[in-house]
């Protein structure tokens, strides 16, 4: 991975050069990176490592290196204090990290297909998950279960009258 650093006027102002690994010599697939509220790290999600990586944001050095995942990993976002991590995967699970040591906290399941985006809520009391199952998740960021889940794309209803059924679409 290389890290271009650029001005505020979008010129380069120089490059950081970063190794995320693949499992494969024949490369490896980056899916997503994202700066720590403070700005002194950066977090990168790549496949088929399955890892995310953490680094410092002046010196590209890895950090800290967090595995659990079992498939690559597409998403990742830092809560707004910096202190947690939450990653999607092709796994179908939603993982949340300790930023400071690197240690899964939590580990949250009810997608049917792959994690595609996971954000923190702005108080951190939250997580967005999206998936290519076509829903949208609200999890308690605490060991909790699912609170709600959203469609994010029309469904299919049956419906039953008179003893016949017939389709209707729900938008």
């Amino acid at each position: 991975m290389v890290i271009r650093a650029l001005d505020s006027t979008g010129s380069p102002s120089g490059f950081l050069q970063c190794s995320h690994k693949p499992a494969k010599a024949n490369g490896f697939w980056f899916f997503n990176a994202i700066y720590s509220p403070d700005g002194n790290r950066i977090v990168s999600a790549s496949s088929p490592d399955k890892t995310l990586k953490v680094r410092d944001a002046a010196t590209g050095q890895e950090i800290l290196t967090l595995k659990g995942h079992t498939e690559g990993v597409n998403s990742v976002a830092y809560s707004r204090d910096g202190k947690r991590i939450v990653s999607g995967s092709w796994d179908k699970t939603v993982k949340v990290w300790d930023a400071a040591t690197g240690q899964e906290t939590l580990s949250l399941k009810g997608h049917t297909r792959p994690v595609t985006s996971v954000v923190f809520s702005p108080d951190g009391n939250r997580i967005v998950s999206g998936s290519q199952d076509g829903t949208i998740k609200i999890w308690d960021a605490t060991p909790m279960p699912t609170l709600s889940t959203a469609l994010a794309r029309p469904i299919w209803r049956r419906v039953t009258r008179n003893s016949r059924s017939r389709i209707m679409k729900r938008a």
